[in-house]
């Protein structure tokens, strides 16, 4: 089984040079006809000032033929300049193999054409014979012609090769920069979710003493929430929908940490439950809520998520009430935020914080308004309008 399929394997590899090969000749055949009728059409143009009327295929008989030859030798030319292209560092070399080898093509040229025709002489009009002596005719009496046709040849395919070069080195570059891209939004992910833990168990850490049936439940509470964060791990982007899943499961487990000091709200825009957003996008965001508006307050306070639709984006929002003095944060949060859109959107999505005067801060997330495939007609909203624990 593996035999044959290694033969088919090998089959069409060879098919597929084969058909390349075919097409660089026909290549090569379209634009040496196209000359050689150029080349005709000056001749056909001076015979006729010279008040001398002949069809115009008589005169391209001889350029149609010569042509011909330098098209049959073209793709093997572009093949020895793939192998030996001049570099800044193979100049003096390279070049002396291309002088080398001029003396071949001319001989290769001269094979050539006396295979294909035998050479004709304008002064008595007759064809003479294939011979040795017929070969040196050709080879002596076009020796300065093929001079321009060799360079000509050589610069086309190094110029051909020198722009693969260029568009391979661009497909490249792209790749590595989509993989270091992935790579890093990967790292960024991992950061979230030993953070989000970290912080999660110091909070049941601190319940354990004073209310152990508490820490219990919300040690139950962390792996549903966990749960819910690795049904998506390897998605960069869930619905808006999904995302407050997580979102109620992690307000629930900090409303049975703070109790009546957290109150909050999340307010689902119409039209924006099966919008892509970015997995754990609100999560850094909510907890910067929680631990510098609403755990620091003695009076506990309020937390609002949202988004709503505006023309081609989605605005997601998180305001929280702002009271107390809490300890300076890592920034961690916001840095992912920012850095996570760049890498998903480039510069399409935007990210700004903003404290008001009248004690509220606001995180507005703004990415292009993606919608899913699975998403209904009618839309249902992610979660109630007033989640529980709302105010």
């Amino acid at each position: 089984m593996r035999r044959g399929t290694a033969q088919n394997s090998r089959v069409q590899t060879l098919g597929s040079k084969f058909r390349r090969i075919l097409a660089s000749f026909a290549l090569a055949m379209v634009c040496w006809f196209l000359l050689a009728c150029v080349l005709t059409w000056q001749i056909y143009l001076n015979e006729w000032r010279l008040d001398v009327h002949r069809p115009f295929l008589y005169y391209l008989r001889l350029p149609l033929l010569r042509f011909t030859s330098y098209a049959i030798l073209t793709p093997p030319m572009f093949y020895i300049v793939r192998r030996f292209l001049i570099t800044a560092e193979t100049v003096i070399p390279r070049l002396l193999v291309y002088f080398i080898s001029f003396p071949f093509f001319v001989l290769s040229y001269s094979l050539v054409r006396l295979a294909l025709y035998p050479p004709y002489s304008p002064m008595t009009g007759q064809w003479g014979p294939r011979d040795l002596m017929s070969v040196y005719a050709i080879a002596m009496g076009t020796f300065a012609d093929q001079v321009g046709v060799y360079f000509l040849i050589v610069s086309a395919a190094h110029a051909y090769e020198y722009f693969r070069r260029s568009q391979r080195q661009e497909v490249e570059k792209g790749d590595l920069q989509k993989a270091l891209a992935a790579s890093e939004l990967a790292m960024l992910k991992m950061q979230l979710h030993p953070h989000f833990l970290f912080n999660t168990l110091h909070g049941i850490a601190t319940l354990i003493e004073r209310d152990a049936a508490a820490a219990k439940a919300m040690i139950v509470k962390v792996s549903s929430l966990l749960r819910i964060a690795l049904k998506h791990d390897s998605a960069d982007l869930v619905t808006l929908r999904d995302e407050l899943e997580f979102v109620q499961a992690y307000l629930d487990l900090e409303k049975m940490r703070l109790g009546p000091r957290l109150q909050f709200r999340i307010n689902v825009g119409e039209h924006t439950s099966f919008l892509f957003v970015p997995q754990l996008i609100l999560q850094p965001l909510i907890e910067n809520a929680i631990v510098h508006g609403v755990a620091c307050c003695r009076e506990g306070g309020w937390v609002e998520i949202g988004s709503r639709k505006s023309g081609g984006w989605l605005e997601l929002y998180v305001q929280n009430s702002v009271g107390g003095h809490s300890e300076p944060g890592t920034g961690l949060g916001m840095e992912n935020t920012r850095a996570r859109l760049k890498h998903l959107y480039g510069g399409e999505a935007t990210f700004q914080f903003s404290i008001w005067p009248n004690s509220t801060a606001e995180a507005v997330v703004r990415v292009p308004a993606f919608v899913s495939s699975f998403a209904p007609r009618r839309e249902t909203l992610a979660v109630p309008d007033v989640a529980a624990g709302g105010a």
